[in-house]
């Protein structure tokens, strides 16, 4: 049974250190590259991206590890990442931790995989070829409502390591710029094949760059209107596991979700890439319960739900 740290606090360092440090034992750094991928969606909206305190106990924790490398990466969505970096103080982080760089993955180099467009035809999408270099992947997100996902967790932050505009192939969709807000460009039946292709696309991406620690901050979230435009939420929480898909199941539960009604947690599941079912996953430090506060969904999650209504599933 995988291990998924709860932590409950009045200080987000350490909530996220201290959900790490329960797990300690899984986290095997020493030695390693280390690859801490934020989510920075928007770097003009602080509530929308992975705050520099969470970043921050992370680095904490790494440091008396010993890896070898350390780097932060991101691919910004909308805007140019380097300006979410110096937005958001991240690069005052390199005084804590000497050597530390930052990288836009959307300049990097690409390797090219294979997702599903709304008629079910692979199409070729440019990932970045760092975040497929032997790292160890920290997924360090926030929890928040999603217009096409439902709720946006560590597996869906791995999004950003696709390379610039090739992030709308995830929703099925061209890549051409006015399309990365997808639900305000199509009608609704190619809307609701979005919806069924994006958690396939979803796992794709996950088998090729699949995080190896997943930390979700949720000492703020975000519901409503998210993953940009909603509205915050005190949760005060944090979660960790090396179980992206206990990690992200946990935290559905927390903001009141069915973990088997999001899409990719429940293709993960059941395709073996890790444990979605609450019952097989063990919790250290807070239960579930008594931190659990039930999320505002966003607007279109009757339609996200459709998912469901698919040839995928069950």
């Amino acid at each position: 049974m995988p291990r998924v740290a709860v932590v409950t606090g009045e200080d987000r360092f350490s909530n996220v250190l201290n959900a790490i440090q329960l797990i300690q034992e899984d986290v095997e750094v020493e030695g390693r590259r280390v690859l801490i991928k934020p989510n920075l969606v928007n770097v003009e909206t602080p509530l929308c991206a992975t705050h520099v305190s969470a970043v921050h106990a992370v680095l904490a924790f790494l440091k008396r590890r010993r890896p070898d490398e350390v780097a932060v990466g991101e691919g910004s969505a909308l805007q140019d990442t380097h300006l979410g970096f110096r937005n958001y103080g991240y690069l005052g982080l390199e005084a804590a931790y000497p050597g530390l760089r930052f990288l836009d993955l959307n300049r990097d180099d690409y390797t090219l995989i294979k997702l599903l467009n709304i008629e079910g035809a692979e199409v070729d999408a440019k990932l970045s070829t760092t975040a497929l270099e032997n790292w160890y992947r920290i997924s360090l997100t926030l929890p928040k409502t999603h217009e096409t996902a439902i709720i946006t967790l560590s597996m869906k932050n791995m999004m950003g390591c696709l390379i610039g505009w090739d992030k709308a192939l995830m929703h099925g969709r061209p890549r051409e710029r006015e399309n990365v807000r997808m639900v305000d460009s199509v009608g609704p039946g190619e809307r609701l094949e979005m919806y069924k292709v994006f958690h396939r696309n979803l796992l794709r991406l996950v088998r090729v760059v699949p995080p190896s620690l997943s930390v979700i901050d949720g000492f703020q979230g975000m519901e409503g209107e998210g993953p940009v435009y909603g509205s915050r939420v005190d949760l005060k929480v944090a979660v960790a596991s090396t179980d992206f898909v206990a990690a992200d199941a946990v935290m559905a539960r927390i903001m009141g979700f069915n973990p088997m009604d999001i899409g990719y947690i429940y293709y993960a599941d059941k395709e073996g890439l890790g444990v979605g079912d609450i019952s097989q996953i063990t919790i250290v430090g807070s239960a579930i319960d008594d931190v659990a506060v039930q999320f505002t969904p966003h607007r279109e999650t009757a339609d996200e739900l459709k998912w469901k209504d698919s040839s995928w599933y069950p």
